[in-house]
């Protein structure tokens, strides 16, 4: 840090931007380093869907390294002068002078390179350098071309129009129907008016809620949520009932979903899908509620399938791990946990801050 102190961290991503007329790499060409926190097993060399180094530098080359620690790991790997990994790259040009990069636009961008702190989920990259390279003396091979086939074009026949049937002297002229009498609309009755009596029903509960992970500037905290409430005095229990949450967390239910459930103290569990689930303890519930609840965030990671294709088994474990591994560097929704639009070591450290624990109730 910017004290010289050592500081813990459980995964890095790095991403190189180069120009792909003059270089030309790939996963094969990498060789992971040699830090004990970081098994070879545990680097991943999978591309993203999107060319962000296009996208930030105008380079088509792009090659991402990323590295974890194991999930029985409780310490982090802590050193200076780490070599994480070798990357070889084949010059495609005679002389030139290029440049390869390390992607890093701001402090606080999630899906750059990143490293982060052991089980926080919290990037602490500042500051990179990349490095100017000269091609010298490399004859490039010039490649044959293949003359290409010109396909042989079939006319399309020409359709003969079908004359249309002209109308004759004899032609009977068609004879308009007669119009149906109309009768008179009724006289409108005049209902008696309701009288209204005070309510003894829950008529809305609007609530704030935080996902762990999406606290950060504009980020979203929509998500499909399982909501169920148990009235404390007589112990019935109303769902589970499928809801969602608003991009500012915010849920708002009304009779339409809930019912008629009469007003009195609930207990209120709330699942949101990839994230352990919570139980708000006896909240009073009157005809109208609003809750705050984004003080406690829902904990990141778990993602597994269970055999009724529901997401989540109430605790985060291997069967999480393995799936984030299956959708890493994917704009995969579900395990893109701080929200960011890229699957990558920062939901990592989310997940591992979680490790082994269970929702409420759960």
């Amino acid at each position: 840090d910017a004290n010289n102190t050592p500081q813990a961290v459980d995964s890095v991503d790095v991403r190189l931007c180069y120009n792909n007329l003059f270089f030309s790499t790939d996963a094969t060409k990498v060789t992971p380093g040699t830090i004990p926190g970081f098994p070879s097993g545990n680097y991943d060399l999978t591309q993203p869907t999107t060319n962000y180094c296009q996208q930030n530098y105008g380079l088509a080359g792009m090659l991402d390294i990323s590295a974890q620690v194991n999930t029985t790991d409780t310490t982090g790997v802590v050193g200076q002068d780490l070599l994480l990994a070798t990357v070889a790259f084949t010059p495609l040009t005679g002389t030139a002078t290029t440049e390869i990069k390390i992607d890093y636009t701001a402090f606080g961008d999630r899906n750059d390179s990143n490293i982060l702190l052991f089980a926080q989920g919290t990037d602490i990259l500042k500051v990179v350098t990349g490095g100017s390279y000269q091609i010298v003396g490399v004859v490039t091979p010039t490649a044959t071309v293949t003359p290409t086939r010109t396909p042989t074009v079939t006319p399309t026949p020409t359709r003969t129009p079908t004359p249309i049937p002209t109308v004759g002297p004899n032609t009977p002229t068609p004879i308009p129907p007669t119009p149906t009498t109309i009768p008179p609309s009724p006289t409108p009755t005049t209902l008696p008016t309701a009288t209204v009596t005070p309510t003894t029903r829950i008529d809305r509960i609007i609530a704030k809620l935080l996902l762990q992970g999406r606290g950060w500037p504009n980020a979203s905290n929509s998500r499909a949520f399982r909501l169920m409430l148990r009235n404390k005095l007589t112990g019935q229990i109303i769902g589970p009932l499928s809801v969602s949450s608003a991009t500012d967390g915010s849920i708002d239910l009304n009779t339409t979903l809930l019912g008629i459930l009469p007003i009195g103290t609930y207990d209120i569990i709330l699942k949101p899908e990839g994230f352990l689930q919570k139980k708000f303890s006896d909240q009073n519930l009157g005809p109208t509620n609003t809750f705050d609840f984004s003080s406690a965030p829902f904990p990141a990671g778990d993602v597994n399938v269970n055999i009724d294709g529901t997401i989540g088994d109430g605790i985060i474990n291997a069967a999480d791990h393995n799936r984030l591994l299956t959708f890493f560097k994917t704009n995969n929704p579900v395990i893109d946990w701080d929200g960011s639009g890229l699957v990558n070591s920062i939901d990592f450290s989310l997940m591992l801050s979680n490790w082994n624990h269970t929702g409420d109730e759960e």
